[in-house]
């Protein structure tokens, strides 16, 4: 049985990414914390995210691959300085990589990286060659170590790729736009308040469809610098999901515009060209992502 190990297995999409991957892989996690492991069926090690942590796992099992969802989960975090981003993601992965380099060379090595990457660029969809124009610290940090995968690939021979994360929501990501949305409605079903004029679109993906995807990845591509989008390829704007969230939660709010902040894109849009050809397809459309995700609030609330 092929060993996968999944940094950053705690965390939202992490989660399902372990999910899916245990019913057909021996799967090891990690984390820098001291909880224990919510995964039963799993290795997992608490360590530090430093060069000899990561040579003694890679010593310790024949990892056949490796996926690097750790590091920073909120653009918001490094609004104002990069040093965030160069200890939560820059070090961590520089060491793995250089553990793997010097200690197992025949791991394939997936980096998590993000839509982030072409911030100012507007283009209708964008491909894995569209202009990269960063507007945070953030999406600069994830494309930087995108080139270090590529030369990693190219210089070293490492089986290394890379998949940009596009919008993603499920019942247990407790931030950003649906999470946001609903907690406004639940507070005050009366009134909300919401970045930009609502006309801004986002290419949103159901938790579980978005690591499946990543399994794909896992299953069918051995990588040399590749980059993949890992998206639904469809455009849903912000009027949109907020007629929806009101539809399913029953109520009628009158909505309250604000300015964007400046790590905010506009309209982000996959080109999924890639994915495809691996013949994946997502299961949820936004409507019964939706439902999912407001049950799952409403339980928790």
């Amino acid at each position: 049985m092929s060993t996968v190990w999944v940094l950053g297995g705690h965390g939202f999409i992490g989660q399902e990414v372990v999910k899916l991957l245990k019913n057909k892989y021996k799967v090891i996690t990690t984390s820098q914390s001291s909880l224990q492991s919510p995964h039963e069926g799993v290795i997992h090690y608490n360590i530090k995210y430093e060069y000899n942590h990561f040579r003694d796992v890679l010593s310790q099992h024949k990892i056949d691959s490796i996926l690097f969802l750790s590091g920073n989960a909120y653009p918001a975090n490094s609004e104002h300085t990069p040093f965030y981003e160069i200890e939560s993601t820059y070090l961590p992965f520089l060491a793995l990589t250089e553990a793997v380099r010097l200690h197992s060379t025949f791991s394939r090595v997936w980096f998590a990286s993000s839509v982030a990457v072409y911030g100012a660029n507007n283009e209708p969809s964008l491909g894995e060659e569209s202009e990269t124009c960063p507007l945070s610290f953030y999406g600069l940090a994830k494309l930087n170590l995108e080139e270090y995968v590529k030369y990693y690939a190219r210089v070293h021979k490492l089986s290394m790729g890379a998949f940009r994360i596009f919008s993603t929501y499920g019942p247990t990501l407790k931030r950003q736009l649906i999470y946001d949305l609903v907690q406004k409605m639940i507070r005050n079903p009366e009134l909300i308040s919401v970045y930009g004029d609502g006309t801004e679109a986002r290419d949103l993906s159901f938790v579980t469809d978005q690591a499946a995807a990543i399994c794909t990845l896992v299953e069918k591509v051995n990588p040399n610098g590749d980059i993949y989008n890992v998206g639904s390829g469809q455009l849903y704007t912000v009027n949109e999901v907020i007629e929806r969230l009101v539809g399913i939660l029953k109520i009628k709010p009158k909505i309250d515009y604000i300015p964007k902040r400046s790590f905010d894109g506009t309209t982000w849009k996959a080109d999924i060209t890639k994915m495809n050809t691996l013949g994946f397809k997502q299961k949820y459309n936004l409507q019964q992502g939706l439902e999912q995700t407001v049950s799952g609030i409403l339980k928790e609330s």
